[in-house]
C-alpha cells in the first residue's frame, strides 16, 4: 500500500513517531503545515513533532509568528478550544497558543466567557470590568469550565438558590416562569 497524504505509525521509522506520508516517502516538507484544517509542526523527517514545541521564523511557513506553541497527543494544535496547560491555568487557545487578543467578556461557541490579556479563562466569581458589549461591569458567575451561567438556576455556596443571566443574579423581583415552572424572585 503506497501512504499518500495521510498520517502512519510505522516502528522502524522514526523511531515509531506518527510521521506525515507523501507519495510513499516521509514528507519532506517541515515545519508547520496545514493539514486537513489543522496545524501540525512537522520534523526533517516527516515525524509529528507533539506537546510543548518552539517554531522558528523559518519552521512557521508563514503560517503563524515564532515563538512556543501547544499540541495535542496528536501533534494537531489546539485551536479554539479551551485546554488546561502545565501551569493549571485554563486557557483559550488559538493556533496552537494561547489567545491574548485582548481581555474582557467573549462570545465562544454560543457561551459567554472571560479571557484575560494573557488567555487565561476565568472561573467562579469574577468581577468583569470589560464586558465588551455583551454584559455590564460588576460581579458575574462562571463554571469551573469559565462558561457564564446563563438562564440556569444555581445553587451557590451560601446555600442559596439563583438564577443567574449571563453571569450575573438575575435580580428582578416577582414571578418569573424557567422551564415551564413559576418561581418567586426577590432582591439580592
Amino acid at each position: 500500500r503506497l501512504y499518500n497524504d495521510e498520517f502512519v505509525n510505522i516502528s522502524d521509522l522514526n523511531s515509531g513517531k506518527t510521521t506525515y506520508m507523501e507519495i510513499g516517502q516521509a514528507t519532506t516538507n517541515t515545519g508547520v503545515r496545514e493539514i486537513d484544517g489543522y496545524l501540525y509542526s512537522l520534523s526533517s523527517k516527516g515525524a509529528v513533532n507533539t506537546g510543548t514545541i518552539y517554531v522558528t521564523e523559518a519552521g512557521s511557513n508563514g503560517l503563524i509568528s515564532e515563538g512556543y506553541c501547544y499540541t495535542d497527543a496528536t501533534g494537531r494544535f489546539y485551536n479554539n478550544e479551551f485546554v488546561t496547560l502545565e501551569d493549571g491555568q485554563l486557557y483559550y487557545m488559538v493556533n496552537g497558543r494561547p489567545d491574548k487578543t485582548g481581555g474582557g467578556v467573549r462570545e465562544i461557541n454560543g457561551n459567554l466567557y472571560y479571557v484575560t490579556w494573557k488567555g487565561i479563562v476565568l472561573t467562579g466569581e469574577i468581577y468583569v470590568s470589560n464586558g465588551n458589549g455583551y454584559t455590564g461591569k460588576g460581579k458575574h458567575y462562571a463554571d469551573e469550565t469559565g462558561r457564564f451561567y446563563n438562564e440556569e438556576i444555581i445553587k451557590r455556596a451560601d446555600g442559596k438558590y439563583y438564577y443567574m443571566v449571563n453571569g450575573r443574579i438575575y435580580n428582578t423581583p416577582g414571578m418569573k416562569e424557567i422551564d415551564g415552572n413559576l418561581y418567586y424572585i426577590t432582591w439580592e
